[in-house]
């Protein structure tokens, strides 16, 4: 929970893009997790994860500024969550989150168009808590 600074640890070539920023906390007397998430050149994206104890798994609803929506379930895989979606009609996403040392978390998204036979890169992102200002 907290502010957070957000680098892209695999930026396009010749670019080191600026820190995103995050803000997550918990919502709804504790029973979920909003993270408030923007770039500097204008994107912008909310997520909603909650804990469904009849299923026994987290779930993320993330719908962003270019009304892309993204519906993901999971749960910890030793000491990361991974969540990911059935693909529907496009690929497969799955998203990795593992802390770090320093109190940073990376966030590790993949996609597959093959089943989940190969994995792509789409974003490897280290959340490092902001600094108090």
């Amino acid at each position: 929970m907290g502010e957070w600074d957000v680098t892209n640890q695999q930026p396009p070539a010749g670019r080191t893009p600026p820190a995103s920023k995050s803000r997550i906390s918990r919502i709804l007397n504790g029973c979920a997790v909003l993270e408030e998430y923007e770039t500097t050149n204008g994107y912008a994206g909310k997520s909603l994860n909650f804990h469904d104890g009849k299923a026994g798994k987290w779930h993320q609803v993330w719908i962003d500024n270019g009304a892309t929506p993204l519906f993901l379930q999971g749960g910890m895989q030793g000491k990361s969550m991974v969540m990911a979606d059935d693909g529907g009609s496009g690929p497969i996403n799955r998203i990795t989150w593992t802390p770090m040392d320093g109190g940073k978390v990376r966030q590790h998204w993949e996609t597959s168009k093959d089943a989940g036979r190969t994995w792509e890169n789409s974003f490897d992102g280290l959340y490092s808590p902001r600094a108090a200002r």
